[in-house]
């Protein structure tokens, strides 16, 4: 029979909370490393050859001997506190640790939109307050409390919400990552087999989410709101997902559903279409477009890219696959938004063409700024990422019948949004010189919009949330004729 080892993990694994430590349990002689990440607990690594030295952890008690590799990797002063390499030690006895650094980094984005909580709190009349009571929880909160939920394809994050306030929060990596990083090997890994596996991780994590927010706030949510992708929503309800695998690409089910998670009802934001899911859905929510009488643009740019323009009763919307340009190419050291910021600063360098070809000697060995290399393939994936998001900006514009110039707000969720420098998205073209100065990231709208979604009378909670995607039209770039001349033509940078 194996043996079982305790482990007690602290670390900044959420934000917001007084709370950071996790129990994990690990076979003895088991690779550290790959306990914590089983626990979801998801460092920086090199798949685990310890050359990048980015896995640290710093034991409280019973520190093991360095190794060589860290004596070189790590300082004095590290190695005389305890600091370690997760991928560099096993599990031999019940140890307490801290994580040096962010397990998962999410950007600080985090709440609800004062205005608009108000202005649903007026349409649900209030309907906090008519709930019963039946008492008072450890911080004197009242009832309900309940949980917003953003279910993305790389992360998870989680607000325990109660009268429109924060009292508590979690975030973790999506443990579904160990099929693929996007939402393509997620349908293929679900169509091998592996959904019900997948589906299991998910509410592993909601429910470990519930329980932290419980221990920050005294009370477990009454009911949790979720925000995701078409995909996402697929393998949670245990809907196949090979439909989205073929054209015409016809979800399951993309209506408001109510499912139970965690022992509590869980209600899904209902999608658009197998691309423009319950996430974008709760975006616009957030953002109040439904109400807005300007023209708007609201991108959530990522491995896929949706984008929505409109005002109040009409809009247009669209998904396209932009690869892995945005997510830095996969690399742990290079965010896809300081990838842009390091292009646009080099063709203003004049070292690279509007080709995007770079000048010798970068040409074959890549080019190094801020730290970060950056290869000629690298550019080139960014030029396709660019160019996609591109062709289906000018496309959808000519759709609506508006030019460039008549979007009032130009809005970009998620981190990546967070992170992007306006001015340097503009010099590669990825945005067009019409959007300059009209610009701003929103943050994490897909949680906003579920913190908004969620306090007000669930009864009406199917109503509320289509009544959002009336007036919605998805545009499948696909089978548009101009999107393949577009895209070839927003492949070069601005000269």
């Amino acid at each position: 029979m194996s043996e079982k080892i305790t482990l007690l993990v602290h670390g900044a694994f959420y934000q917001g909370d007084a709370i950071r430590r996790r129990m994990l349990t690990a076979e003895k002689n088991e690779n550290l490393l790959t306990v914590l990440k089983r626990g979801g607990l998801y460092l920086r690594d090199c798949s685990g050859n310890g050359s990048c030295g980015k896995c640290k952890v710093r034991f409280l008690t019973g520190a093991p001997l360095p190794t060589t590799g860290e004596r070189a990797l790590l300082s004095a002063g590290e190695l005389r506190a305890g600091v370690r390499l997760a991928c560099r030690h096993t599990v031999s006895v019940s140890m307490e640790l801290v994580i040096e650094a962010e397990a998962a980094a999410i950007p600080d984005v985090v709440g609800v939109l004062p205005d608009a909580v108000s202005a649903w709190r007026a349409d649900a009349s209030d309907a906090v307050s008519a709930w019963r009571v039946d008492a008072e929880d450890s911080v004197g909160l009242p009832a309900p409390v309940f949980a917003a939920v953003d279910i993305g394809t790389t992360t998870i994050a989680m607000r325990g919400m109660c009268g429109g306030k924060e009292v508590g929060a979690y975030a973790a990596l999506n443990p579904q990552r160990v099929y693929g990083a996007d939402v393509v090997s997620r349908i293929s890994a679900g169509m091998q087999g592996h959904a019900e596996e997948m589906r299991q991780q998910i509410c592993a994590c909601l429910a470990d989410g519930m329980r932290l927010i419980k221990e920050q706030c005294g009370r477990t949510p009454a009911y949790m709101v979720i925000a995701a992708n078409t995909t996402m929503v697929h393998l949670l309800c245990g809907d196949s997902v090979e439909p989205l695998s073929v054209f015409p690409f016809e979800p399951v089910n993309i209506k408001p559903q109510q499912i139970v998670v965690a022992g509590i009802p869980a209600y899904i934001i209902c999608g658009i279409s197998a691309f423009v899911g319950g996430d974008i859905v709760s975006g616009m929510a957030a953002l109040g477009l439904h109400k807005g009488s300007n023209l708007q643009l609201f991108i959530d740019l990522g491995t896929n890219g949706e984008i929505v323009l409109g005002k109040k009763g009409t809009f247009l919307c669209t998904a396209t696959a932009a690869g892995p340009a945005f997510e830095g190419n996969g690399s742990a050291d290079l965010m896809g938004a300081d990838l842009i910021r390091i292009v646009a600063g080099v063709l203003d360098e004049g070292l690279m063409d509007a080709h995007g070809l770079l000048k010798e000697p970068y040409f074959t060995k890549g080019i190094t700024r801020a730290g970060a290399h950056v290869t000629q393939e690298s550019i080139r994936e960014l030029q396709k990422a660019k160019a996609a998001i591109a062709a289906g900006i000018e496309l959808l514009l000519e759709q609506y019948g508006a030019a460039a110039g008549e979007v009032s707000d130009v809005l970009l969720a998620g981190g990546f949004g967070y992170y992007l420098n306006p001015d340097a998205a503009v010099r590669i073209g990825l945005l067009s010189d019409a959007f300059a100065g009209k610009i701003r990231a929103v943050g994490n709208t897909a949680l906003k919009g579920a913190c908004l979604l969620g306090n007000s009378d669930m009864s009406g909670f199917a109503a509320r949330t289509e009544q959002l995607t009336k007036g919605c039209t998805y545009l499948n770039l696909a089978a548009q004729e101009k999107f393949e001349k577009k895209y070839i033509s927003h492949l070069d940078f601005p000269s």
